[in-house]
């Protein structure tokens, strides 16, 4: 009888105490009451709560391992401690496993399946629940929802999401899908004002400034990511300095001291690589997402690379498990830094073969162009994602000119051409005429820029190019017909003065001279010929007493010559004469400069050479009075002096010789 008062006293302990939330109390009675009967299921739940609430989740979980299964939410509890211990893969194989889920027990899966870095379902079942669910406060399931789908990239459904509600959490993740969206104003606008939401709401209960300026961290940080992204990289490195100094939570920490770091870039990279050492802990970890984690181990693997430490770069890059395109970067990177240019391959190609991009193609492309597989290169970039680029299509052909044969090059011009979009085309073959035509392709070269005249018949700048080309090419019927298609002078060749068109022409007369005299001013045979000129109207009217036209142009550039000459004569007797720093050659009484002022010091007859002090050697107090020694050393000095003055003197008067011989032949 008196057990069973005991036992009534025990229950109805632990009834008040669960209604009071005193989970000590509660703990206390629960194991009373499994004193006198272990198997108790309302004890044995009551006791799983009241450790869960109280942090003991191992407890907990060995309450519910010796635990019946009359026990009401036994696989919810020990999902939600297997989560609390960030066990999430057990915590997912127990929700799986059941044939069923609740409420509570979906909503536990989703922040699971979050947590995991399965965000496309939990996304669809955030999505689900708030369809079904009538009891969780609405607006905080729109947070996770958002939240969810911004996660997964859907940011255009998070923003609708947002917009539903109403609190200061639902405008800072439509902050963020703005960001991601990069519409950046708009995310600082957003962030601020949700910002200054959370500011009001925190003061209204009551908290102390700092512990405000706390909470509203990670909103700030959100709102320096927007601006470093914006291009505000000083305001942005200003928040973000701010707030690692008020030490805010690990997870904020870890944020920004990995955006301050590729702000920093290669600047202060040792006290980066420290920075994220010490944060990049097993706790720091859970506390994030994979993607973020991910994310911030190749930031620094990254700086390893820059810092030249590549053994530990590649440790680095061993832990990180996701295959991305920035991962699959960075270890093509490192192999070439070892100059294994296989490895890098195909590390780049398994990243294809998983997902295909544009850029991973780009990069491929330019590592077998470094390594001199060219035509590996243009394979590469012969992608069907690619080929109509008309950039692309102009590297292809860059790389054939540097490692490509002749026929390779002709191929890939008309194959690119025929690729790319109408009104690219023209721009491009006209590049490619003169790619082709420094080749020696002229044939080829005119049969593009005939093409681009047929396309265009306006187009007289393709026709004069098909008429110089096909001229080169030595097939000068074709040129001759194209040329008949080359449209009149504006201007009648009356007006146009030939001698003018000559001389204007002419580059330099010396050289003229030096052609007219080996040929005789015919033309020279082997020259290449040129497009033929429009026919003339009226031919120009010759001087009676014209030479023949060797023989006139060789007239002309003598007078040119000797003009030149004269000209130069005469400006060098124009030329004043320098004189020294403050000299005035109109005052009699100054004596006339030194004629040696041209010469370095040591060649100059005045030069006496550097003076040394007389220096008595010897222990202190030991040197002997007798100084006829030093008269004898003066003596030689002065004789040595002497001759190298009468030497200077000499080359200086030789020089000045030959420098009037130079005048002369001049």
């Amino acid at each position: 009888m008196a057990g069973e008062e005991g036992t009534t006293a025990a229950l109805a302990a632990l009834r008040d105490a669960t209604l009071a939330d005193d989970h000590d109390a509660a703990l206390r009675a629960a194991n009373q009451v499994l004193a006198v009967d272990s198997s108790d299921p309302d004890a044995v739940e009551s006791k799983v709560v009241a450790l869960l609430h109280l942090g003991s989740y191992d407890d907990a979980l060995k309450v519910l391992s010796t635990a019946g299964d009359d026990v009401d939410g036994r696989n919810f509890y020990r999902a939600y401690a297997l989560y609390a211990l960030f066990r999430v893969d057990e915590c997912l194989a127990v929700l799986e496993e059941a044939e069923t889920l609740d409420i509570r027990e979906k909503h536990l899966y989703a922040q699971a399946l979050f947590r995991n870095g399965r965000l496309t379902e939990a996304a669809a079942l955030l999505t689900e629940l708030e369809a079904v669910d009538k009891d969780t406060n609405r607006d905080e399931l729109l947070t996770n929802v958002s939240a969810s789908l911004i996660a997964a990239g859907k940011n255009e459904e998070a923003i609708a999401k947002c917009d539903q509600g109403g609190t200061y959490e639902l405008n800072v993740n439509a902050g963020g899908a703005l960001a991601a969206l990069g519409r950046f104003p708009a995310a600082i606008q957003r962030l601020e004002s949700a910002r200054e939401s959370a500011r009001n709401a925190l003061d209204a209960e009551g908290l102390e400034h700092d512990e405000i300026e706390e909470e509203l961290d990670p909103i700030l940080a959100q709102i320096a990511y927007a601006k470093q992204c914006d291009g505000d990289e000083d305001e942005a490195r200003e928040l973000y300095s701010a707030i690692l100094k008020r030490s805010p939570e690990l997870a904020v920490q870890l944020v920004c001291g990995n955006n301050l770091m590729a702000l920093n870039r290669k600047k202060d990279m040792f006290d980066s690589l420290k920075k994220t050492k010490a944060l990049l802990t097993e706790t720091a970890r859970q506390k994030l997402l994979p993607q973020q984690w991910s994310d911030m181990a190749l930031n620094r693997a990254i700086l390893l690379f820059f810092m030249d430490r590549i053994d530990e770069c590649k440790e680095a890059m061993e832990d990180i498990k996701e295959q991305t395109e920035s991962v699959a970067l960075v270890r093509a990177a490192i192999a070439l830094k070892m100059n294994d240019v296989q490895s890098a391959v195909r590390a780049i190609e398994d990243q294809l073969a998983l997902s295909p991009s544009a850029s991973l193609t780009l990069a491929l492309a330019r590592v077998y162009y470094q390594s001199g597989a060219f035509s590996d290169a243009v394979k590469a970039l012969r992608t069907p994602d690619l080929r109509g680029i008309p950039a692309v299509a102009a590297a292809r052909v860059s790389i054939l000119v540097h490692g490509g044969s002749d026929e390779e090059l002709d191929t890939e011009v008309k194959e690119s051409l025929s690729n790319v979009p109408k009104e690219a085309a023209r721009p491009l073959a006209l590049a490619f005429a003169e790619v082709l035509s420094s080749r020696g392709l002229h044939s080829s070269a005119a049969h593009l820029c005939k093409h681009i005249w047929e396309e265009d018949s306006y187009d007289h700048e393709a026709l004069a190019l098909a008429v110089v080309e096909a001229a080169r090419a030595g097939d000068h019927e074709v040129a001759r017909t194209l040329s008949e298609s080359l449209p009149e002078l504006e201007t009648g060749s009356a007006s146009v003065d030939i001698q003018a068109l000559v001389r204007d022409a002419m580059p330099n007369a010396r050289q003229a001279r030096r052609r007219d005299t080996t040929t005789g001013g015919a033309p020279q045979q082997d020259a290449a010929p040129s497009a033929p000129a429009p026919a003339a109207t009226t031919e120009p009217a010759a001087p009676a007493d014209s030479a023949p036209p060797g023989d006139e142009t060789l007239a002309f550039s003598k007078d040119i010559l000797e003009r030149i000459r004269a000209r130069r004569r005469e400006k060098r007797l124009k030329r004043k004469k320098r004189y020294p720093k403050g000299f005035d050659p109109s005052d009699p009484n100054n004596p006339p400069p030194d004629p040696e002022r041209w010469l370095p010091k040591h060649e100059r007859s005045a030069f006496r050479g550097r003076r040394r002090k007389n220096q008595l050697r010897g222990a202190q107090g030991s040197q002997s009075t007798d100084t006829s020694y030093i008269e004898e050393q003066k003596a030689a000095m002065e004789a040595e002096a002497a001759n190298v003055a009468q030497s200077t003197r000499q080359s200086a008067q030789a020089r000045a010789i030959q420098a009037k011989k130079r005048k002369k032949r001049r």
